[in-house]
């Protein structure tokens, strides 16, 4: 917000889902480790659905698994940022999906 973007939050991967077919964001900032159903199938099922599969997925993740960033890739995700992600990394990546 502070950088002048519009946000909503979810706060599970399934809510990410109603509020992206819902708002039709340009981006959306997906944690990966969440309850419930977590931001990898979060990520599967937008990219899977006509209707969002335009939405640019940025990963955000604390997660030091080594094939995290791998899996996040193969379920969609167009970008991966590690924790504690810069400011400067976060505006870049919603900046380039505006773009």
């Amino acid at each position: 917000r502070a950088a002048g973007f519009a946000t909503l939050t979810a706060l599970s991967g399934c809510e990410s889902i109603v509020m992206a077919r819902r708002h039709r964001p340009k981006v959306v900032l997906m944690d990966l480790m969440m309850d419930g159903m977590n931001g990898w199938d979060a990520a599967q099922t937008l990219k899977s659905a006509p209707a969002t599969r335009d939405i640019r997925i940025v990963a955000v993740t604390a997660s030091r698994e080594p094939n995290a960033i791998d899996r996040a890739r193969a379920a969609g995700c167009d970008a991966v940022l590690l924790k504690p992600a810069r400011a400067e990394s976060i505006i870049s990546s919603v900046i380039e999906a505006k773009a």
